[in-house]
């Protein structure tokens, strides 16, 4: 059987391919075309919806994005962005400057753009896990704050401003350093309201569950979010929330760990005022 990435390889004279990354949507690949180094992504069918991303980072154009250079079918061909990851300066201890550097890449992705991406998810089909997920799948101590969080999320969708295109995963670990500076990865691509785009962030990145869960650090991230993007903080601070019980029905939809998402939400809650 060919390779993934064989059909590819060949239209595009890829040389020197690795790969370094598979997941139950793609395969990722390192390799090179005209010397230059280079990304080539092989979606699954699984990974088929990750189109609409790709669409998004397309109509970005570069502009606090990885550039997407060609694509076809279900083979993306994007730049090679060296990093780090975002991710590394909260970890080096400087969570206070990953999260301007965060705050300036959402008012780049946010800046006001013609001609849109088509077939983007609505923010309200997004949500619906949120409040379709019976209250009863969650561990039962908890489904107090549960039900805060989806009355959040109700609320927060029947006052959402005009909607705008999202990158719909932007946090730590989806931003690179490249040649223009940071850079997002790994976009969704969807439609709403542009104070949800930050939500992710706020219990992010991985591995530093004790910073992200830091009533100071949340505060901290509201603040600076709301001040470069001119944002309410308090809705900053009620969609992190509500994203919050929502990653958790995802989480629960595909038996993963929600351990995380527990520890952080009653935190999350209470920044917002909401316990």
């Amino acid at each position: 059987m060919p390779a993934p990435h064989s059909d590819a390889a060949a239209n595009w004279a890829l040389t020197r391919l690795a790969l370094i990354a598979e997941t139950p949507s793609s395969h990722v690949y390192r390799a090179h075309r005209d010397e230059t180094p280079v990304v080539l992504k092989i979606l699954k069918p699984y990974g088929m919806n990750e189109l609409t991303g790709i669409a998004f980072l397309e109509w970005l154009g570069g502009d606090g994005a990885v550039r997407i250079l060609d694509r076809e079918d279900n083979a993306i061909l994007m730049e090679w962005l060296d990093g780090p990851e975002l991710s590394a300066t909260v970890h080096a201890g400087d969570d206070a400057a990953a999260t301007r550097f965060l705050g300036g890449v959402a008012k780049r992705l946010h800046t006001p753009r013609p001609n849109p991406p088509a077939g983007l998810a609505s923010l309200a089909d997004w949500c619906a896990p949120l409040s379709d997920t019976p209250l009863t799948r969650w561990p039962k101590p908890h489904r107090p704050d549960i039900e805060k969080a989806k009355a959040l999320g109700a609320s927060l969708l029947a006052t959402s401003p005009t909607p705008v295109p999202l990158h719909g995963d932007l946090h730590h670990d989806n931003i690179l350093r490249g040649p223009r500076g940071w850079c997002v990865i790994d976009a969704k691509g969807i439609l709403g309201d542009p104070a949800y785009d930050l939500a992710n962030a706020f219990q992010n990145p991985i591995g530093a569950l004790d910073t992200a869960r830091a009533p100071a650090t949340i505060e901290r991230r509201a603040r600076t979010f709301a001040e470069i993007l001119g944002y309410d903080r308090q809705r900053l601070l009620d969609w992190a929330a509500a994203h919050c019980a929502l990653s958790m029905a995802w989480n629960l939809a595909t038996a993963r760990p929600i351990d995380a998402n527990l520890a952080i939400l009653p935190n999350l809650l209470a920044a917002a005022g909401r316990t």
